[in-house]
Parts: C-alpha cells; sequence; structure tokens
C-alpha cells in the first residue's frame, strides 16, 4: 500500500489482516519505487494518488514495468470525486487511453 496519511495506513493495515492479507507499506512515491524494484510482483498496489513525489509517478511505472504487467492498481484517493481529477490522470492510473468517436 502507498499512503502518506498514517491513519488510512492504520486502517487499511487492519482491513488487509481480518481479511489474512499482509502488505508492504510506503509513504512516498520513492519509498514505492524502491519496494517494488526490490519484492516479487505485488497481484494488488493500494495507492494514494496525493502522495509526496506523485502516485502517478508510481502508477506509470508500473504500467511501463513488463515484470509488473499483471499487477492492478487500485487508486485511493479524495481526488475521485467528481470534478476533481482530469482525464488525463486517470488514464495515467488506470493505463487507459481514451476513445474517439467519429
Amino acid at each position: 500500500m502507498v499512503e502518506d496519511n498514517e491513519l488510512n495506513r492504520k486502517l487499511l493495515r487492519k482491513v488487509l489482516r481480518q481479511k489474512g492479507h499482509t502488505a508492504e507499506e510506503a509513504v512516498t512515491a520513492e519509498e514505492a519505487i524502491a519496494a517494488l524494484e526490490r519484492m516479487p510482483a505485488p497481484f494488488v498496489v493500494l495507492l494514494d494518488i496525493d502522495i509526496p513525489g506523485g502516485g502517478l509517478t508510481v502508477a506509470s511505472r508500473i504500467r511501463s514495468t513488463p515484470a509488473l504487467a499483471g499487477t492492478t492498481v487500485i487508486a485511493l484517493t479524495a481526488l475521485a470525486m467528481p470534478g476533481t481529477a482530469s482525464g488525463s490522470s486517470r488514464r495515467a492510473a488506470t493505463g487507459t487511453s481514451p476513445s474517439r468517436s467519429t
């Protein structure tokens, strides 16, 4: 999980443990990227987009690393509220591109 807010990390940690899961934790983009480089590819990354160094930087690194191709990224952010995240931010986090209508 990549989250800079201690209270949110504590909540996520508790929920994950109750469900029998464990998580590597990072607070910044730099810490997250370092963790991804040293550990086996995770099944899922819970990623706060608004972290020091930029969550989109982490999402982009995940999407551009072949060894992480099977990793699912779940964005955790207040920026997901209607009207707050730009389309390009959502596409960067999900690895999608806009569709054109003709």
